[in-house]
């Protein structure tokens, strides 16, 4: 063991400073400690006082001396480096270290900041940066003799960073591969710092380099429309804005302007101390959206129009058939408001007497999604009731699901009442007829009677006179009864009817019957 009673030069230095003293230069070709270089002794000195981590490779075969705070670099390596090669140390980077050590023994100076290494320090490779300052070391005679190097490891900073910058690079390709429009802003001038492609094709129709643009400047006719002072809002007050279904008119590159509708956010972007910096906007083209709508909306205003204008009761019902429209002949008629009628309220101008069969039909059409026809009173403003034929038809999209109803209440209450009416007269009709046959037969039974009796009675001269003259009134009454048929068809037709008023002596009607 090498005698630890050494000069001053290499007291102190922890483990490292042990671990020197440890080894006996004797028999290294540096020799006795005692024998070496002022220079030399002056450099590890410095090197084991010193808290930042120190390096030196001394002579032609680089000799390695290092401090306490070098050790993590060498890892595994460590203690077996001291006072060998460093060629040996690193020899699985020396391709590339060892040529930047032979520059600085040729009197050059070397750095580098986040320099990769791939070194085995634990028994594996990994990726290592490191700042590093390559210096020569002179001999007592001011000649380059070995080298100094001192390093400070940014492994951690720079993985940090490249991870920053991977989530960056994937924020920023999502951002830009987004199927909304996305701007990011910068500074109260409002300075376009990104701005992706649905953004630009949304906008402009086309790619343009608004990057470094103000948006007064890239997009002056935002200024008239208000969206330049909502960014100096935000800017201002730190509060997002959402605006929807905001009309929106851009001049495009080839000079026409662009006009659609956009559903869009502007959200404050903070700095680290809180301020804002700037101003993200997110925007969604709502054109298609807006002028269907639109349209819908027109063609409701033409529906109510028309249904308002058409006799019948008319409504509309969603899909499970809460009814949420009326036209004004229904409220005309019973009196009510929408507020009273809306959902269900219908049910309380139904008769009581009939309602539940509506309420058995009606719920099955919408289960069914059929047809919904049945006839039934609605009692009106007179609380009287009138009757009403009633359809309702399914309202369906494109893959044939209900979406609605649309019902109408068509009046047939003075139709109802014809149909009675005319039901009354036939049954008269059906009796007078009946009636009429009899009578008829009778007095033609009394003729045929009498004609046969005729023709028996050739030799009676007064038999037959009789006889004759029961026929003749029997003809007579026949021709009568035909009077009166057509007199009742006259009455129906709406001819007015002669009266011939005589007198009638009763004994002579009875006569009459009784001798018949």
């Amino acid at each position: 063991m090498f005698d630890k009673s050494l000069p001053k030069f290499l007291t102190g230095g922890g483990e490292s400073g042990e671990l020197i003293r440890s080894i006996n230069w004797s028999k290294t070709e540096l020799g006795n400690p005692e024998k070496w270089p002022l220079s030399l002794k002056t450099s590890i000195k410095i090197l084991l006082d010193c808290k930042l981590p120190m390096h030196i490779s001394w002579g032609g075969n680089l000799i390695q001396f290092y401090n306490d705070a070098y050790r993590p670099i060498l890892g595994h390596k460590h203690p077996k480096a001291m006072g060998i090669s460093a060629s040996e140390t690193w020899n699985e980077i020396w391709p590339t270290i060892g040529p930047m050590f032979e520059d600085v023994l040729r009197g050059n100076s070397i750095g580098f900041d986040d320099f990769k290494l791939t070194i085995e320090r634990y028994g594996y490779p990994e990726d290592c940066y490191f700042n590093f300052s390559y210096s020569p070391l002179p001999n007592d005679l001011g000649d380059a003799a070995g080298v100094l190097i001192t390093y400070a490891e940014t492994t951690g900073r720079v993985l940090s960073e490249q991870k920053i910058k991977e989530e960056s690079e994937k924020l920023n390709s999502v951002l830009m591969q987004a199927p909304v429009g996305i701007a990011l802003t910068e500074g109260p001038d409002h300075v376009f710092a990104l701005t992706n492609s649905t953004y630009l094709s949304m906008l402009f129709g086309k790619d343009r380099n608004l990057l470094g643009q103000r948006v007064i400047d890239a997009v002056p006719e935002a200024k008239d429309q208000g969206y330049i002072d909502l960014l100096d809002q935000v800017f201002l007050t730190g509060e997002s804005f959402t605006g929807r279904e905001a009309p929106l008119s851009l001049r495009q590159l080839d000079g026409s302007d662009k006009n659609f509708f956009v559903t869009f956010i502007y959200q404050p972007i903070r700095n680290a101390e809180g301020e804002v910096s700037g101003i993200l906007g997110v925007v969604y083209d709502v054109t298609e959206q807006v002028e269907t709508r639109h349209k819908i909306e027109e063609s409701q205003v033409q529906f109510s129009t028309l249904a308002n204008s058409i006799p019948q009761l008319a409504w509309m019902a969603q899909a499970d058939g809460y009814i949420y429209w009326y036209n004004n002949n229904w409220f005309d008629y019973t009196g009510s408001t929408l507020e009273q009628m809306e959902g269900w309220g219908w049910q309380s101008v139904h008769d009581p007497k009939i309602l539940p069969k509506v309420m058995e039909n009606w719920p099955k059409s919408i289960q069914t999604g059929e047809p919904f026809e049945m006839e039934f009173p609605l009692k009106g403003r007179d609380n009287k009731f009138r009757w009403f034929l009633t359809r309702v038809v399914p309202v369906k999209n494109a893959e044939g699901v209900v979406t609605g109803w649309i019902g109408s209440n068509t009046d047939i209450d003075a139709q109802r009442s014809t149909i009675n009416a005319l039901e009354t007269e036939k049954a008269l009709r059906e009796q007078f007829v009946s009636t009429l046959t009899h009578d008829l037969r009778t007095p033609l039974s009394a003729v045929k009677i009498s004609a046969q009796l005729l023709s028996r009675s050739s030799n009676a001269p007064e038999k037959l006179t009789s006889l004759s003259g029961r026929i003749m009134d029997n003809v007579d009454r026949a021709n009568q009864m035909i009077e009166n048929l057509l007199d009742a068809n006259r009455i129906k037709a709406g001819e007015a009817l002669e009266l011939d008023m005589q007198e009638m002596r009763l004994v002579s009607v009875v006569t009459d019957s009784l001798s018949d």
